[in-house]
């Protein structure tokens, strides 16, 4: 005996849609969960260091305060700042990583490159423009 196909019915339809997009949206929420996006001083720090990397701090004056980039311009500085911060090598992730007890306005990045890693340490004026920027020295990752 020949069975008959399985009538599916306009709800039942509408309920297996339902459940496959409830399926996707959770399967999104875990995803974007899981994923790291960076704030917004973590993205100040990736601009910063790669700009010094670059040796160009007139890509990055805007991020700074008049008198933070008073003392950019002093080459010598700049330049040996880049010559530190080309050992890290491409710049693989960038995570704050600030105290409870820090200051306010003082953010702390430890910023992962191919090479090595680096901590660096940002203060922020009342305006939001860097107003100090300091780096710890350069430690090579293992091998």
């Amino acid at each position: 005996m020949r069975s008959q196909p399985k009538v599916v019915t306009p709800a039942q339809r509408q309920r297996q849609l339902l459940f496959i997009v409830f399926l996707v949206f959770i399967a999104f929420m875990v995803f974007r969960s899981c994923a790291h996006s960076e704030n917004r001083f973590e993205k100040d720090a990736r601009a910063v260091t790669l700009a010094i990397q670059k040796n160009d701090a007139a890509s990055i004056g805007k991020l700074f305060n008049a008198d933070a980039r008073e003392r950019m311009n002093n080459r010598q500085r700049f330049g040996k700042a880049s010559d530190d911060l080309n050992a890290l090598g491409k710049i693989n992730s960038v995570h704050e990583t600030t105290a409870k007890d820090a200051a306010d306005r003082t953010h702390t990045m430890l910023i992962a490159g191919e090479k090595a890693n680096v901590t660096e340490t940002y203060h922020y004026d009342l305006d939001g423009k860097i107003d100090r920027f300091k780096y710890d020295p350069v430690v090579p990752n293992a091998k």
